[in-house]
C-alpha cells in the first residue's frame, strides 16, 4: 500500500513542476493566425511561384511499346531522368482506350536532389488485342518544384497543393503503342 502512496505522489509531484515550466496557451486571444506556429505551418511548405521549373528527360522520350502477348497482366518501366538538383514533385495521368487498360501502380512522387535516374514501372492487365482497330492510349507526366521548406515524407495533401490551379506544371506524354 505504501509504494502505491509513494508513485501517486511522485506522479503528483513531477507533473506539476513540469507543467508551470510549459506554457501551452498565448496571452493574446486572437484567433487571426498573423505568425505561423508549429502547429499552422505545412509539412508541404510554401510554393516558390516564382522559381523556374527545370527541364526532366524520358526514356524512352516520345513512344512506350508494349509487346505481346497481351492477354496476361503485364509490367515494365519506363524512366525519369533528373540532372538537376531541385527536388520535383511528378504525378501521371492515365489516358486509355475503352479497350485496354493501363497500369501505374504509383501515380505520385518526389525527385530528391540525389535521384539522377527513377524508374515508374507501367503495366496492363490482359486485354484481347484487335490490330483493326485504333488504340489512342498514352500516359502524361506532370511535374512541379517541391518548396524547399517541405518535410520528407508528405502525403496526398502535399500534392494538391503543389499542383493546384495557380500552378503551371511542366508536362511530358508519353504514347503508348502495342507490337504484336
Amino acid at each position: 500500500m505504501n509504494t502505491k502512496i509513494l508513485i501517486s505522489f511522485l506522479c503528483i509531484f513531477f507533473s506539476s513542476t513540469f507543467s508551470n515550466d510549459v506554457t501551452t496557451t498565448s496571452d493574446n486571444q486572437s484567433t487571426s493566425s498573423e505568425s505561423p506556429t508549429a502547429s499552422t505551418v505545412s509539412p508541404c511548405g510554401v510554393p516558390n511561384q516564382t522559381q523556374e521549373i527545370v527541364d526532366l528527360s524520358f526514356n524512352p522520350n516520345e513512344i512506350f511499346y508494349f509487346n505481346a502477348p497481351f492477354d496476361i497482366k503485364f509490367k515494365d518501366y519506363f524512366r525519369i531522368n533528373h540532372d538537376f538538383s531541385e527536388r520535383l514533385a511528378y504525378r501521371i495521368q492515365v489516358e486509355t482506350s475503352k479497350k485496354s487498360i493501363i497500369l501505374v501502380p504509383k501515380k505520385n512522387g518526389i525527385l530528391e536532389k540525389e535521384d539522377m535516374k527513377r524508374k515508374v514501372v507501367i503495366g496492363f492487365s490482359g486485354f484481347k488485342f484487335d490490330e483493326k482497330k485504333s488504340w489512342n492510349n498514352s500516359i502524361t507526366i506532370e511535374w512541379v518544384n517541391v518548396p524547399e521548406d517541405a518535410i520528407p515524407g508528405v502525403n496526398e495533401e502535399c500534392f494538391k497543393i503543389w499542383f493546384a490551379e495557380d500552378v503551371t506544371p511542366k508536362n511530358h506524354t508519353l504514347e503508348i503503342r502495342y507490337n504484336p
